[in-house]
């Protein structure tokens, strides 16, 4: 993993490299955003592993000279994991909205389907309401776990409406 962050990031700053024109256009250090998970209830150990192989791969950069003379800074900020369940859940929402409005031999089983897709995401809804609570009681924002939970909402109200 720590391999293919650090091509990652020579990949980003090569594309800075080329897009800056000359060094004297450039202002150093040139920095890069990372993101990971720092703080539960995300990820933290996943989080951490990604943090220090951004910072190792900043370190080899820096030790092979920079780029157009500059040092590069790696600025890392923290996901805290929220967003990635709650989108991991969005993506599960539309996989079964996806199921449910397959082509089926009768309406019968669509109509069977649906109802399976329904089920399954008011579960899928009770976790990000697990998300949400768990966010608000530790005072992180929650707009962008929020705004999934709309999502959710609307995919599977559409699915009711086409039933």
């Amino acid at each position: 993993m720590k391999k293919s962050l650090s091509l990652a990031l020579t990949a980003s700053v090569a594309v800075l490299a080329l897009s800056a024109g000359t060094a004297s256009a450039v202002d150093c250090p040139i920095k890069i955003g990372g993101l990971a998970p720092l703080s539960a209830p995300g990820t933290v150990v996943g989080g951490e592993a990604m943090r220090d192989a951004m910072l190792i791969a900043e370190e080899d950069i820096n030790k092979a000279g920079g780029v157009l003379g500059c040092d590069v800074k790696i600025v890392i900020g923290d996901t805290e994991g929220l967003p990635e369940k709650a989108k991991a859940l969005l993506y599960q929402t539309r996989e079964l909205r996806d199921y449910a409005h397959r082509q089926w031999d009768s309406n019968d089983l669509r109509g069977r389907a649906v109802v399976e897709a329904h089920t399954k995401i008011r579960h899928i809804l009770a976790r990000v309401d697990t998300i949400l609570g768990d966010a608000r009681g530790a005072g992180r924002p929650v707009e962008a776990v929020e705004a999934v939970r709309s999502e959710i909402e609307s995919i599977q109200h559409a699915m009711l409406e086409a039933l």
